[in-house]
């Protein structure tokens, strides 16, 4: 009777064990999994009066400034600027946003440290939908233009019938497909 009893035991010790195990196909490209120990960055963070992030302040595990973080809001609480600073208080890069009358983005434009800029995104086309909790707007494609203020990708949006975003596209300037982010 001890017998049955461990072997009953062993074989649902095995089982449960294996149950969680998921099945994998052998002809599916895997790529190797490496973890690394690192120490995580301090962060410090200021808020306005309104209990917005104002300012971060990144250190190492030494307590030494990395990077600084600045960000600016307007009247209707949505941010207009983001700078990005190093430990000497020189500028990184800056990010200012615009906005149209329903709150969506309609420019966001990205600065090198000389505040030159880098790309702009712009040319944005929503979709008013109507949901259960009642309308709201969904992106539908707008354009990446470069330093010299030609459009160099073209970046879409799909949308599952409950008008959850499932997908985003990249395209080149021919309409040659160069990304796709499923989510």
């Amino acid at each position: 009777m001890k017998r049955i009893i461990a072997l009953l035991l062993a074989v649902l010790c095995f089982v449960s064990v294996f149950s969680g195990c998921e099945k994998v196909d052998r002809n599916e490209k895997t790529t190797e999994t490496t973890t690394l120990k690192a120490e995580l960055p301090e962060i410090e963070t200021s808020y306005n009066e309104k209990n917005r992030t104002m300012k971060t302040v990144y250190r190492n595990p030494d307590g030494e400034i990395t990077s600084i973080s600045v960000v600016t809001y307007n009247e209707n609480k949505q941010i207009v600027k983001e700078s990005t600073y190093d430990k000497d208080d020189n500028l990184v890069n800056m990010i200012t946003y615009k906005y149209d009358e329903n709150s969506n983005i309609i420019e966001q434009a990205v600065f090198n440290s000389e505040e030159k800029m880098e790309y702009m995104y712009k040319d944005y086309e929503y979709k008013k939908v109507k949901t259960d909790n009642g309308e709201k707007f969904i992106k539908i494609k707008h354009n990446r233009y470069d330093s010299e203020g030609k459009v160099d990708v073209v970046f879409k949006w799909e949308y599952d019938e409950d008008y959850n975003c499932t997908a985003m596209e990249t395209y080149s300037t021919e309409g040659e497909l160069l990304t796709r982010n499923d989510f």
